[in-house]
């Protein structure tokens, strides 16, 4: 397809989208460029938020992406009638989809907090998604998802239930059977499949984000015994050597340019800023136990004083010399507190968006709480251009193009 209506690209490819959130992964695709500047182009969204729906919405108003589309509420429910009709509205049919994208929401794969299983209906979604993409039979797709996806169980059973005493894991309880009955899945539809994690933060992210990534070729175009990094070569490392760049930091992503809009956050109570006050950049509720007292991180910490883990995310305060830790969609409760480097405040609407690399002047609908949620809740963008680019590596290494 030619887009005569954007300065985007010349040519295009067609790709719709599953489970689009605000846009973070749509946006990153439609940003990735092949060598010779052909890239991609939506021709449909699917999202149930309200929110996020009028977020996608007013971007695609507002030129941010390349063309207008339709945005449709429920994946599961979507048939191919549906599909041809609203990208009839873009100027597309479904032969001419390339591409399907989508991150089906992932609560029950999630190693925060009560992990559940593919038996969970949200599990299920999953497999929406790749019925969608049995429907439409596109060339590529790409799933993205939490990185507890590739260890998470058909089955869950609880830790209380397990132990020396307790009866062996059935098959379906087993680690990673989620990952092998979704990867029979797409075998099943027709797809040679490259998965693995990968990193934001390694693909210019100023983020820590490990993220599961599913590439899947009707064609079986991608090379044998191919990982994530031969798809998508790390463009940035940790510890750079000669030309090699290094990760970038919070101070990269929102330092500068200044940010032109008065700050929008959420508050912390005066009880939290009493806390955060104490603690400087880098450090979290540990510099209250090592540096002022055992008996102010106890009261600090309340209930979560005697629980397990490393807690890390209470009471941090960011550090404007490394990259930021994964953005959670709340940066004001107890457990996520993402408290500005300087300033005794979470960051702010903005600075969460530059983090996960939006333009400023992406126009996120809703209230503050919601507007974190969708930001919080989105692929960085990078990472997904990163993505979008290997699939037009190979897109026009096969075309010659």
């Amino acid at each position: 397809m030619t887009d005569s209506s954007s300065g985007l690209a010349s040519k295009t490819h067609t790709y719709i989208s599953l489970f689009s959130g605000a846009g973070g992964l749509d946006y990153g695709v439609e940003i990735a460029r092949s060598s010779s500047g052909i890239g991609f182009r939506s021709g449909l969204a699917v999202e149930n938020d309200s929110n996020a729906s009028e977020t996608l919405r007013a971007a695609a108003s507002a030129g941010i992406f390349s063309s207008t589309f339709e945005v449709l509420p429920d994946a599961r429910s979507l048939g191919i009638d549906d599909i041809r009709h609203s990208l009839k509205i873009s100027g597309n049919d479904v032969e001419d989809v390339a591409l399907v994208v989508g991150g089906p929401p992932c609560p029950s794969f999630s190693t925060a907090g009560k992990r559940g299983a593919v038996e969970d209906d949200r599990g299920q979604l999953v497999f929406d998604f790749l019925d969608v993409v049995d429907k439409v039979k596109p060339r590529f797709f790409l799933m993205e998802n939490v990185k507890g996806l590739l260890s998470s169980a058909v089955k869950h059973r609880p830790l209380d239930q397990r132990g020396v005493n307790a009866a062996p894991l059935t098959r379906e309880e087993q680690l990673g059977s989620a990952l092998r009955l979704i990867l029979r899945r797409m075998e099943e539809i027709g797809y040679q499949v490259v998965q693995g994690t990968a990193n934001s933060a390694n693909y210019g992210s100023p983020q820590l984000r490990h993220r599961a990534l599913f590439f899947g070729s009707r064609d079986s175009e991608f090379p044998a015994d191919a990982t994530i990094e031969d798809l998508m070569p790390r463009t940035h490392h940790k510890d750079p050597s000669g030309e090699q760049l290094g990760w970038r930091t919070l101070r990269d992503a929102i330092k500068y340019p200044p940010i032109p809009d008065p700050p929008e956050f959420q508050r912390y109570s005066e009880d939290r800023r009493k806390w955060f006050e104490m603690i400087p950049a880098g450090s979290n509720w540990r510099h209250l136990r090592d540096n002022v007292s055992v008996e102010a991180a106890a009261i600090a910490m309340g209930g979560a004083w005697n629980s397990t883990g490393g807690r890390v995310g209470f009471y941090r305060r960011l550090d404007w010399d490394r990259p930021s830790p994964t953005l959670l969609t709340s940066p004001v409760q107890k457990a996520t507190g993402f408290c500005h480097p300087d300033e005794l405040r979470p960051l702010s609407i903005q600075e969460y968006a530059r983090v996960q690399e939006f333009p400023d002047e992406y126009p996120f609908v809703g209230s503050i709480a919601q507007r974190y949620r969708q930001i919080g809740n989105a692929v960085p963008i990078s990472l997904a251009k990163a993505a979008g680019e290997a699939i037009l590596r190979i897109m026009e290494s096969r075309d010659g193009s």
